[in-house]
């Protein structure tokens, strides 16, 4: 038997004591071990062995910059230079062209002053040819200064028969023309071989007083077509009054056949010389 006492008092403590700590392991044998302190030594050489391969490409990056750095003041200098060497041969393109141009229009214009100086002459004597022909009689010495200064022009061969006569002027033409109308219309009388002798005085009496019609008159008859003749030449349709007179019977063309025969030559000799001179103008104009 336990001894009563303080003895006995201090085993009930130990014993209450000893049961908190039974519970005490208790609960940490339950409670979650502890993390094990982690091992940073590998990460840390990793990361030195990092930094200083860093460092390394750092300082040959730093190297290699420079070098290119000196490559492109190299290469920035070549330009600066070709683009200078450009510049001065464009300038001195541009002053040679600029010069080239120049005696070229000087020689254009020392060209172009004969062949001016031509044309004007060619010009001043094509008119005074024409002047020549219209005014009538002989046109030689016109002609002769045509020739000299275009001697292949076709006026100059086509008038050649015609100068040294000259040609009747239109004035002329239209002046002659009633006499003759009257011998053509004339002409287109038959009489009548076995009429008497009074009817030959009527019929001379007649022609005598015959009136005949004017300007343009229609029908097909002789006096028509005399009228319609004189009506044009009066008009200056030269080229209308022969082909009217294409149609008058053969009696009255043979009556008229001087007149007709002057005619046809005013009109040849004015279709040459109208050419020349459209010829002459054009020319001086371009």
């Amino acid at each position: 038997m336990p001894s009563l006492g303080p003895a006995a008092s201090n085993t009930a403590v130990e014993q209450s004591l000893a049961s908190d700590i039974e519970a005490l392991k208790a609960q940490l044998a339950a409670a979650p071990a502890p993390m094990a302190t982690a091992d940073l030594g590998p990460l840390e050489t990793r990361i030195a062995e990092l930094e200083k391969k860093t460092a390394e490409a750092g300082d040959g990056a730093a190297t290699d910059v420079s070098g290119l750095d000196a490559q492109i003041a190299n290469l920035t200098g070549e330009i600066a230079t070709l683009k200078s060497a450009l510049a001065d041969a464009q300038q001195s393109t541009e002053a040679a062209k600029s010069e080239l141009s120049t005696r070229l229009d000087a020689a254009e214009k020392k060209i172009d002053e004969p062949a001016s100086d031509v044309q004007l002459a060619r010009a001043v004597a094509v008119t005074a040819l024409k002047t020549a022909i219209d005014r009538g009689g002989p046109f030689l010495a016109e002609l002769d200064a045509l020739k000299s200064i275009a001697a292949t022009d076709p006026a100059v061969i086509g008038l050649a028969n015609d100068a040294k006569t000259g040609i009747a002027p239109r004035a002329d033409l239209v002046r002659d023309f009633p006499a003759v109308a009257d011998a053509m219309l004339e002409a287109t009388q038959h009489s009548d071989p076995n009429q008497g002798v009074f009817s030959r005085l009527m019929d001379s009496a007649s022609s005598a007083i015959r009136i005949r019609p004017v300007g343009s008159v229609e029908g097909e008859g002789p006096e028509a077509i005399v009228a319609r003749i004189e009506d044009k030449l009066t008009n200056g349709d030269l080229k209308g009054a022969s082909l009217e007179w294409d149609t008058l019977p053969e009696p009255a063309k043979t009556a008229g056949a001087d007149f007709k025969t002057k005619l046809d030559q005013r009109i040849r000799v004015e279709g040459l010389i109208d050419a020349t001179v459209a010829g002459a103008m054009t020319a001086n104009q371009g």
